[in-house]
């Protein structure tokens, strides 16, 4: 003879069942994106990793002179072009740190005298003035990615400071 089934039984069974499954998911090791590891432990990936901020620190000022080139080629007046490449250079330092704004403010210096300065497509500067506008530009960029990144990283010194605080004047009643 069969035993009827027990309605109250089964749902117990199929949420101890859940809960048994549900826990068991939550400790399984899964892949983390951020951390860009293989499921083997191999290092393609992170070298992927390590080199995107500086692909996209290059991709991004190629863009600004390919702006910049078509606008020198179509006759429209800029009187310092090489100006236009501080605003992404300083975003890409809020992104993605120091090193590849630095790497960014390099390109944009080579890609500034060879593209939009006379003469064209040569890393000559001719006058005074190129020279006096790449220098600016090189001074005013490295301040300004200094202050980006001082201004938008983590602080570590205010959990400390919070600590000496709660230490030094909580501690003494």
């Amino acid at each position: 003879m069969r035993n009827k089934a027990n309605p109250v039984s089964d749902l117990w069974r199929c949420s101890k069942n859940l809960v048994v499954l549900c826990l068991v998911d939550r400790f399984r090791p899964r892949y983390d994106p951020f951390k860009a590891e293989m499921a083997k432990g191999g290092s393609q990936m992170g070298i992927v990793t390590r080199a995107l901020p500086a692909v996209v620190s290059v991709t991004v000022v190629a863009a600004v002179t390919a702006i910049l080139w078509y606008l020198k080629l179509t006759e429209v007046s800029l009187p310092d072009p090489v100006f236009f490449y501080v605003l992404p250079i300083i975003a890409i330092a809020i992104v993605y740190g120091s090193g590849p704004a630095l790497l960014g403010v390099l390109a944009a210096f080579v890609c500034a005298d060879y593209f939009l300065y006379a003469p064209l497509y040569s890393l000559d500067i001719v006058t005074r003035v190129e020279a006096g506008d790449l220098t600016c530009f090189s001074l005013l960029a490295v301040i300004g990615v200094k202050c980006a990144t001082e201004l938008f990283r983590p602080s570590t010194k205010l959990p400390a400071a919070r600590s000496y605080l709660a230490r030094s004047y909580l501690g003494r009643r």
